[in-house]
This record gives structure tokens, C-alpha cells and sequence, in this order.
């Protein structure tokens, strides 16, 4: 079982619970509040047609090459908006600076019977992660099972998904979100449960 007592660099290696516990059950994600394939995108012409028949002109582009279609006043008295946006001022829909290649890729790889083929020859095995190897993730599973934060060069007493990112920056030169470093978590049978004064100790 967990310990009572707070836990301590000093008083770490008396201490010989390894209990995992769950983490907590994660909220449903809001729905979506619009896709781009609803709109209609003319990049040779400058303009954006929206799924109510509303077009209007895309702005200049910005210094990443990215441009937009403002439809917010469009947006106010139009029985579709709620299939577009949940912002009270309207809708702004961006264009990629490569969205004609971009959108021809996908068209592809949902149509093309022998693009699908060599992907699925391609692509990584199942459960195989493409960012740390099943070396490297299984060094750093050891690692959080046999050491406390601090061991390792670490300003923590528990393991939480925030340092175990940290370990993984430290080890690999990898940066994970905290939710990148959940998956992995899961993926090796190992949750933690957040604030810090819940975290569980090895």
C-alpha cells in the first residue's frame, strides 16, 4: 500500500511499496464544432464558401503564408451556425498556406487503393511507438520503477507524468506533453494520479 507519511529523498529507499493506482476517469471532449470539409475552398479565385452558400473573399496571407476568410457578421442571423462555430462573434476559417497539396494528400489516402497498400506495409506494428523504442521505453519503465525523482537529478519526491517527461528529456533529448507521457503510462500497465500530494509512491 501507498505510505501515510510524506515521502522523503531520505527515506525513500526504506520504502518498498510498488501498488499502482487508477487514474482518474477522463471527461468526454466537447464535440466538434465544425469541420473544413463542410466549406468550400478556392485558392486561385481568394475565396471561401461556407456550408450555407455564404462566401466571402481570404484575407492577405500572414508571414507563415496562412490566410483567412472572416464570416463573422454572415454568421449572426444564419440557421447553420451552429454546424460551424461556438464563437459568439462567428466563424474564421484559416487556409493553409499548402492547403491545395494538403487537401489532395488526404484525398488520396482515402481513395487510393494502392497508396492504402504500401502504407499498411509501411507503418509501424501495432502498439509500437514511433518517438522511443521498445529499448528506450523499456529503460525508462525500470527506470521510474527503481528509482525516486530526486535519484535521478530530478526536483520531485513522486513519480507524476510531468517528471516522467522530464526523465525522458533528460535521457533522450525528447520532448512529451504530460498527455504524451500518460500514453505511455498506459501503454506499460502504470497510472498516476494527480495533484502532487496524490501521487503514488514506489
Amino acid at each position: 500500500m501507498p505510505p501515510t507519511a510524506p515521502v522523503t529523498c531520505a527515506n525513500a529507499s526504506r520504502l518498498k511499496a510498488t501498488t499502482w493506482s487508477s487514474s482518474r476517469p477522463r471527461s468526454n471532449p466537447p464535440s466538434s464544432a465544425g469541420h473544413a470539409d463542410d466549406f468550400t475552398v478556392d485558392t486561385a479565385g481568394g475565396q471561401v464558401t461556407c456550408p450555407a452558400g455564404h462566401t466571402t473573399r481570404l484575407g492577405r496571407p500572414d508571414a507563415k503564408g496562412t490566410r483567412q476568410a472572416q464570416f463573422k457578421k454572415l454568421c449572426a442571423t444564419c440557421p447553420l451556425k451552429h454546424r460551424c462555430t461556438r464563437s459568439k462573434t462567428g466563424r474564421v476559417f484559416s487556409v493553409h498556406a499548402k492547403y491545395d497539396l494538403l487537401k489532395a494528400a488526404r484525398e488520396q489516402a482515402a481513395t487510393d487503393p494502392g497508396w492504402q497498400a504500401e502504407y499498411r506495409r509501411r507503418r509501424p506494428p501495432v502498439g509500437v511507438h514511433q518517438v522511443l523504442g521498445e529499448a528506450e521505453q523499456a529503460a525508462v519503465r525500470q527506470a521510474v520503477l527503481d528509482h525516486w525523482p530526486c535519484d535521478v537529478g530530478l526536483s520531485g519526491q513522486l513519480w507524476m507524468r510531468r517528471l516522467m517527461g522530464e526523465l525522458i528529456a533528460k535521457l533522450y533529448r525528447l520532448r512529451l506533453t504530460e498527455p504524451g507521457a500518460g500514453k505511455y503510462l498506459k501503454r506499460w500497465g502504470l497510472s498516476f494520479q494527480r495533484p502532487a500530494k496524490r501521487a503514488v509512491a514506489l
